[in-house]
């Protein structure tokens, strides 16, 4: 039995839609872990795989566009959504797992409506992609479907299985997909797009070099029917990153290998438990050790296992009245090093704030950006070895000279809504009491913060 071609609903390019903004999950990554608001001072410049699914014999699709309606849609008609899209996948004509699969998720998310993918992975176990409806967003021209995953081990029943957030299809040139871990340390994929040829990348780990410049390199992956299952081998970061082609927008699907922590509050607690930060001593004055340990979790997770890396208090202190802060070096065993600043507000949200790679030999005397996004509230300069001068120079305006106290901290500016403009681009220079430079670095412009690399061409 021929499937039948993909209807031009289904086609439809995202160029002939309406503009959207990016998903809630893209942004919170582009701005760094837990909602970074922070900016560090360091510079950031920025095997094939195989697919389950036959490799299309035909140059890159490209969206179609579909002829413009002659009237306007009515009430009654259905609107153009994923749950329109057919069930792809091994298992898509087995009613009892299918069926199973959506009734475990619905107990978790009672808007879940359809199965769109039903496979089995390499090491045996099952997979079922789940999209939601949702009618509060009837009436525009694509209706978003969340998208969750059921990951059933092998030999178990579904009621057995993880659910895990799979992304929202927003559009139809959206991908929505699953990573996760097999018994051998394999890692496997999911990607699931529109019902044609998928012609797609994907990136396993960011590549990071001595002087703290990132950047990613893509493997391709295609399959005739929109989807693929794709073994990404052992070695992986906890967030494996996929894209389309054939969207210039690149929107950016965003895997957290089995599942996201926050999430699991048992296993990040647990994973918590195990980090071990030095400097913790009778002159640090930051955040509590056991919310600063999970915070630390909580601010690395995308990038490394924060239990396997050397993490070391470069500053702490009160950035302002009622508040305690903390300057971290966190160090993989491979060498790429980050900085990574946690927050306290008042006696109880501990929260991080943004996580950068920095050149590794620089990482103890870097200085840290404080910005907590609300306008009105001054911007500080943290820095590591305490009290000095720093001077800034940025091109086409006069040079600053700013007096670090005894505390580390000198304030940058008044108020955090115009602290881009008047700081992006600047060179820093950290100077001592003696007037001996200390380090020098550049803040970033405006708008090149990323500390995925998810723009790497």
């Amino acid at each position: 039995m021929t499937d039948r071609g993909p209807a031009l609903e289904e086609l439809t390019s995202e160029r002939d839609l309406p503009a959207r903004g990016a998903s809630t999950r893209s942004v919170w990554v582009r701005r760094g872990l837990a909602g970074a608001v922070l900016v560090a001072l360091a510079a950031l410049v920025g095997p094939s795989l195989l697919s389950r699914g036959d490799e299309p014999e035909r140059p890159r699709p490209r969206p179609t566009t579909s002829p413009q309606p002659t009237s306007e849609p009515t009430a009654t008609e259905p609107p153009l959504s994923a749950l329109r899209w057919r069930v792809r996948g091994d298992l898509a004509a087995d009613a009892r797992f299918t069926g199973a699969a959506l009734t475990v998720v619905r107990a978790a998310y009672p808007e879940a409506a359809k199965v769109l993918y039903a496979g089995t992975l390499p090491d045996g176990s099952r997979i079922a992609l789940v999209g939601t409806d949702d009618p509060d967003v009837a009436g525009l021209t694509f209706r978003t479907s969340n998208v969750q995953a059921l990951h059933v081990p092998a030999g178990a029943e579904p009621a057995a299985g993880k659910v895990s957030y799979a992304e929202a299809v927003e559009t139809p040139d959206d991908l929505a997909g699953w990573a996760g871990r097999g018994p051998s340390g394999t890692v496997f994929a999911v990607l699931l797009g529109r019902p044609a040829p998928l012609d797609a990348q994907v990136s396993t780990t960011i590549e990071y070099s001595d002087d703290g410049t990132i950047s990613r390199s893509w493997r391709p992956v295609r399959s005739r029917d929109g989807s693929a299952i794709v073994d990404l081998g052992r070695h992986t970061d906890p967030l494996v990153v996929a894209r389309t082609t054939y969207d210039d927008r690149r929107g950016l699907l965003l895997m957290d290998v089995d599942g996201a922590l926050s999430l699991s509050p048992g296993s990040r607690d647990a994973i918590a438990a195990k980090v071990r930060i030095a400097g913790m001593d009778g002159s640090y004055r930051g955040p509590p050790s056991r919310p600063l340990r999970r915070a630390v979790v909580d601010g690395t997770w995308a990038l490394l296992d924060p239990r396997h890396a050397e993490i070391r208090v470069l500053w702490s202190g009160r950035p302002s009245a009622g508040t305690r802060g903390a300057l971290l070096l966190v160090r993989r065993a491979d060498g790429p090093t980050f900085q990574l600043f946690v927050y306290q507000l008042g006696v109880g949200e501990i929260y991080p704030q943004g996580v950068h790679p920095v050149p590794w030999a620089k990482a103890d005397l870097l200085p840290w950006i404080t910005q907590t996004g609300e306008p009105g509230t001054p911007v500080l300069l943290v820095n590591p070895s305490g009290k000095g001068t720093a001077v800034l120079d940025r091109p086409g305006a006069a040079q600053r000279r700013v007096l670090i106290g005894t505390d580390g901290l000198a304030k940058l500016s008044d108020d955090q809504a115009f602290a881009s403009r008047d700081l992006s681009g600047s060179k820093i220079t950290v100077l001592s009491p003696q007037g001996r430079e200390v380090v020098t670095t550049d803040m970033p412009e405006s708008g090149d913060f990323d500390p995925f690399a998810l723009d790497s061409p």
